[in-house]
């Protein structure tokens, strides 16, 4: 430390070797190397000063932020005024700067004893060096703690004595990677302003868009939202249309509300136009599909973790209507979200569901209900199925013995039992009925058919009714069956194996002719 005589003061610390450890663990170093370097000039009002702090070995913890400054050193640069009346601070300058990180500027006015001024410059934040240094410790838990990035990120934020007054942000080939594969968006653009005071109607306008961007295996083209941010609100300015697939998604209105607080609060008004099953269902890794999907989502909110459809989504699909209603997804983009929905298909055409899943081949109509479907993390653990063919259906019902084969061991087994003999002479037969049921329950699958079947164990429900001559009925025995063994035989089927029978029981189904 050295004074001049004009009373200036001069500090010159070279190396400060520092190493320590606060009890509640919150603040910790150990081989921290810093070089210090202050001057101060006494004035009438107070002091004038300027200073360096240069961080260059060692780490850091301030929690939840951990440096190690041997890979990247930093350095701050300060200079600024302390009045010596009511001992008020205002750095005027600040300058942060940390090679491959980030580099930042600002300047803060503390007066008595509170924050009145605070105003931050980000020249330049580096991905992803800066995400996972400064911004992934405080996203622990959340749905954006595990991120690949890159591009770069600008911006500003200020405050005054009444707290955080305005922000923006600028981003240019931006890129973002959930590694849980949850999101994907590449070649992004960012111009966000928010500002604390006045409507958000008088906002003024933010921009977003992107090349190319993924919710899951939903993958999405080019699009731009125009944005309005006041409080802690966000309301889009303008429609927004996002090809998805080979449709769009029509955004009409959107808007947040209690967006920094404990239970935000959104609504949407949507529309999907058309969108192949076929790509829908392979970006699922399901079957392809045919048919289209297209919905109405009036209504589509998200409140206190749970997203919830006011309407109905409607698709159609194997020439045949489908409905979900009562939509609702807890936690959607969380480790686990789960889903509870009602499900109703009317009228599809077997022979191209029976197509699509290689089940053999199949002629006439089907309905189904899904009644209670919960899902945790995307897989069901209960529901309660019922798939039948339709009171009125006037067409024509034929069943190929593949068919049969593949039904009768969903129901316990019977494989092959129709090729034996003179049955083996036709390929299909006719068939009245057809009626399968699961309720699903702690894993096991409780299963039902049209009615008991006659003769043979007791027990066993008839899954298909056969017609006239040769007449063959599908009979499944197995009232109980496990929810993980049904799941591998109907990917045995579907995957076009033929049924797979558990040898470690007998086969107690039978296609009886």
């Amino acid at each position: 430390v050295y004074r001049s005589d004009d009373g200036r003061l001069t500090l010159d610390v070279p190396k400060l070797a520092l190493g320590f450890d606060a009890r509640d663990g919150s603040l910790a170093a150990e081989g921290l190397e810093l070089a210090l370097a202050l001057q101060a000039s006494p004035t009438p009002a107070g002091w004038r000063f300027n200073g360096r702090v240069a961080a260059r070995g060692g780490q850091a913890y301030v929690d939840p932020v951990f440096v190690d400054f041997s890979r990247s050193p930093a350095q701050l640069a300060f200079a600024g005024r302390l009045a010596a009346s009511d001992a008020s601070l205002a750095l005027e300058s600040l300058t942060l700067t940390q090679p491959g990180v980030l580099r930042a500027s600002g300047s803060l006015r503390w007066a008595d004893a509170r924050l009145q001024m605070l105003d931050v410059k980000l020249e330049r934040a580096e991905l992803p060096a800066a995400y996972e240094t400064y911004a992934q410790p405080f996203l622990i838990g959340g749905a954006l703690d595990a991120l690949d990035t890159t591009g770069v990120v600008r911006g500003r934020l200020r405050r005054d004595a009444a707290g955080w007054q305005a922000a923006s942000l600028q981003a240019e080939s931006l890129s973002i990677t959930d590694k849980r594969e949850r999101l994907r968006v590449q070649g992004a653009k960012l111009d966000l302003r928010w500002q604390r005071d006045g409507p958000l109607t008088q906002a003024p306008i933010s921009s977003l868009s992107w090349d190319s961007a993924a919710i899951y295996r939903m993958k999405m083209g080019a699009a731009r939202a125009r944005l309005r941010l006041a409080g802690d609100s966000v309301e889009l300015a303008s429609p927004l249309s996002v090809p998805i697939f080979d449709g769009h998604l029509l955004v009409d209105q959107a808007r947040l509300q209690n967006a920094t607080g404990k239970a935000p609060d959104a609504t949407l008004d949507a529309r999907l136009t058309p969108v192949s099953l076929k790509a829908f269902s392979q970006a699922l890794g399901w079957p392809a599909f045919r048919g289209t999907l297209a919905a109405t989502l009036p209504g589509l909110s998200y409140r206190d973790g749970e997203l919830t459809l006011a309407g109905a989504l409607r698709a159609s699909v194997f020439d045949g209507d489908v409905q979900v209603s009562n939509l609702r997804i807890t936690d959607p983009l969380g480790a686990r979200p789960r889903l509870r929905a009602d499900a109703r298909a009317r009228g599809l055409n077997l022979e191209a569901v029976s197509s699509a899943f290689s089940f053999g081949r199949i002629t006439g109509r089907l309905d189904a209900d899904v009644d209670g479907l919960r899902m945790l993390g995307w897989l069901p653990v209960a529901f309660d199925a019922w798939l039948r063919t339709p009171e009125d259906d006037p067409s024509r019902h034929r069943i190929s013995q593949r068919a049969i084969d593949d039904i009768a061991s969903l129901g316990g087994g019977g494989a092959g039992l129709v090729s034996r003999g003179f049955l083996g002479l036709f390929d299909d037969f006719a068939y009245d009925r057809i009626g399968l049921g699961c309720r699903l329950r702690s894993g096991v699958c409780h299963m039902r058919g049209l009615g008991p079947a006659r003769g043979g164990p007791p027990g066993g429900f008839v899954i298909v009714r056969g017609a006239w001559l040769p007449r063959v009925d599908v009979v499944g025995y197995n009232r109980r069956v496990s929810w993980p063994v049904l799941l591998r035989q109907l990917q045995s089927v579907s995957a076009g194996s033929g049924p797979v029978i558990n040898p470690e029981r007998p086969p107690p189904g039978t296609a009886a002719p």
